[in-house]
């Protein structure tokens, strides 16, 4: 699955009330659905670090020389590395663990350009040690 930030909550004039935006909704839907089939246990119920690798998709028009040179670089654009993450640690709620208030450290966290876009999770249920 492609990388997709949380977007802001958005907010009804007419009604005055906050709602998710739709792309937010689907991204988190399709994430909920791919953690669910990779997720064997019951969610965790105990505190847990967790680690997050965001692997962004290299713009196509960019040269074969440009691509081969940002291959595992840096990825500093938007969208932001915090909204990367609330995006997998909400739909995260009820299948990896029980509430993302578990999560008590992170290990690793980055995000980079690369040939092969991805989101790896690494969890971690013993104190001290973060992946």
């Amino acid at each position: 699955m492609l990388p997709v930030a949380k977007g802001r909550p958005r907010f009804s004039r007419r009604t005055g009330h906050t709602y998710t935006p739709q792309k937010t909704r689907e991204a988190e839907e399709r994430m909920r659905w791919m953690m669910k089939e990779k997720w064997d246990g019951a969610p965790i119920d105990e505190p847990v670090a967790v680690g997050f690798r965001f692997y962004m998709p290299i713009p196509a028009s960019w040269s074969k020389k440009e691509r081969s040179y940002m291959c595992s670089r840096p990825h500093v654009k938007k969208p932001d590395l915090d909204n990367l993450i609330k995006l997998v640690k909400d739909a995260g709620n009820g299948i990896i663990w029980k509430d993302d208030s578990y999560i008590w450290g992170y290990g690793k966290c980055f995000k980079t350009y690369s040939t092969h876009p991805r989101i790896e999770i690494y969890v971690g249920t013993t104190i001290g040690t973060a992946p």
